[in-house]
């Protein structure tokens, strides 16, 4: 038989089961969501912002719809500042597409970019600690996704549809730092790159620091030579994402006529840094004060901080791991190192800490205690370095412990259910009144703008609603009325706009 006559190989078999293999951590990562927060998508839309961004996203016309990427936060409602996020009000107003007033559909989003996010955290733990797929990388990624979606802040954060800001900008500054480990040239790649920095940046303007972040992971990956060249090819490589930051600017510049933020000086910003370094450290550390004596706990939070920082140089400068695996190591914690400096010198320019802020900091963190969580297992099995591997999981696994056993899986924070029966019923009491007498100023009393944190475990920032919601609120009934709010402890003076001018 001649070669000509010879049938060609068949083609590779599939082997489906292989490729549904990585869907498997997914669905445990959207079961384990589900488990944790499966009371979120009942509570009313908290949160003072959440009515002003409704107000001000939702489209109407074609008109509303180009205005998405021109208008203000809010519509300019927001009292202390001015801020430009055209990808938050785009979520808005496709969740009020969705469902109008009903908060399904918001909480629904929320919950979608927790699972996406705490899915990144895993893939980006994986890219930065695991030159191949392994068992450890793998471990280590599961890992930091289950400790970033069961850290205590995701409590602060995913209840509230406004705060999703800060989980929209963590998921594109996520995804930007994967793109920038995936494989490079072409001009698709240079589009994404710029498009997922403009996404960050839109969202909240910590995620201007996304230049800085893709930077520092070209120029790691330059490869040897001159300081001076890998610094150009560094550049050169992240240009598609400093020029997307620089688009967010110069729009956000055209907004405002001007950069906008809070109602504080720059100057005023950078001269707190210090003293917010503590108060950041202790929402991502000891973000539920359950001990019964707080004397110590700023000491605690920072001997915990150093030793941190000790272990994972510890880890990094092993002397009997091979070379290339040291290397890849001491690039991904100084990486983690880059990203929480840049992030806390953006976010620290406010002049204040919120509890939702520690966002992107709970991200870094939990791919450092997955990383060293997986090191020490593995040394433990091997039989090599047992002293450092055993303090190791003392001190992260009594960390990691203590964040899941105030996670919303472990510990009922039946405060936000409390704040969302409140909110609901002084709402159908404030539109009762609307609708009675929409020409007539009237008084309502028994507003609560937020239930006050408790002294032991619980939630900490629950906020309801305030003068500016209920302007918003009023403005998206139908008809609309057109009104201006004074509150003052729990008393509420509504009174309508034409009569007060």
């Amino acid at each position: 038989m001649s070669a000509d006559d010879r049938s060609p190989p068949p083609p590779p078999q599939r082997n489906p089961a292989r490729a549904l293999a990585p869907l498997v951590p997914l669905a445990l990562l959207v079961l384990l969501v589900i488990a944790a927060f499966h009371w979120v998508p009942g509570l009313a839309l908290l949160g003072y912002d959440s009515y002003p961004l409704i107000a001000a996203a939702r489209v109407q016309s074609v008109a509303d719809l180009a205005g998405l990427l021109g208008d203000e936060l809010m519509g300019g409602r927001f009292p202390t500042g001015r801020f430009y996020r055209p990808l938050v009000h785009a979520s808005f107003a496709l969740d009020y597409a969705i469902s109008g007033l009903a908060p399904l559909a918001y909480h629904a989003t929320d919950l979608a970019v927790l699972v996406a996010n705490g899915a990144f955290v895993a893939v980006l733990t994986r890219r930065l600690f695991g030159e191949r797929p392994g068992a450890r990388s793998a471990l280590a990624g599961v890992l930091a996704a289950v400790l970033f979606v069961l850290h205590p802040v995701q409590v602060e954060v995913v209840p509230v549809p406004p705060r999703r800001a800060d989980a929209l900008c963590l998921l594109f500054l996520l995804w930007a730092s994967i793109d920038a480990l995936g494989p490079r040239g072409g001009r698709l790649c240079g589009l994404r790159a710029g498009l997922l920095a403009w996404c960050a940046a839109a969202s909240k303007e910590t995620g201007v620091a996304v230049g800085l972040l893709v930077f520092a992971l070209h120029f790691q990956r330059a490869g040897a030579g001159a300081l001076r060249a890998r610094l150009a090819r560094a550049a050169r490589a992240s240009a598609a994402c400093w020029s997307g930051v620089a688009l967010y600017l110069a729009m956000r510049t055209l907004v405002f006529g001007g950069l906008g933020g809070h109602d504080v000086s720059f100057t005023a910003g950078l001269a707190r840094m210090r003293e917010l370094a503590l108060p950041f450290l202790a929402r991502v550390l000891y973000p539920q004060p359950f001990l019964a004596d707080q004397t110590h706990a700023p000491a605690a939070i920072l001997l915990a901080g150093a030793a941190l920082v000790v272990l994972a140089a510890a880890l990094a400068w092993r002397p009997k791991r091979a070379p290339a695996a040291s290397q890849g190591l001491r690039r991904g914690l100084a990486f983690l190192a880059i990203w929480c400096a840049a992030l806390f010198a953006v976010s620290s320019l406010a002049g204040l800490v919120e509890e939702w802020y520690a966002l992107v900091f709970v991200a870094a963190w939990a791919m450092l205690a997955g990383l060293l969580l997986a090191e020490a297992a593995q040394s433990l099995l091997a039989g090599r370095a047992r002293l450092r591997a055993a303090l190791t999981l003392a001190l992260v696994g009594a960390l990691a412990l203590s964040h899941v056993r105030y996670s919303a899986l472990f510990h009922a924070y039946d405060e936000w259910p409390r704040a969302s029966a409140a909110a609901t019923e002084f709402l159908a009491r404030y539109e009762s009144e609307l609708r009675a007498s929409p020409q007539s100023a009237f008084v309502l009393e028994g507003l609560r703008p937020r239930i006050p944190a408790p002294l032991g475990p619980g939630a900490r920032s629950v906020v309801l609603l305030h003068g500016y919601s209920l302007e918003a609120y009023a403005e998206l009934l139908e008809p609309p009325c057109a009104v201006e709010v004074a509150v003052h402890r729990g008393r509420v003076q509504v009174t309508p706009r034409g009569a007060a001018e």
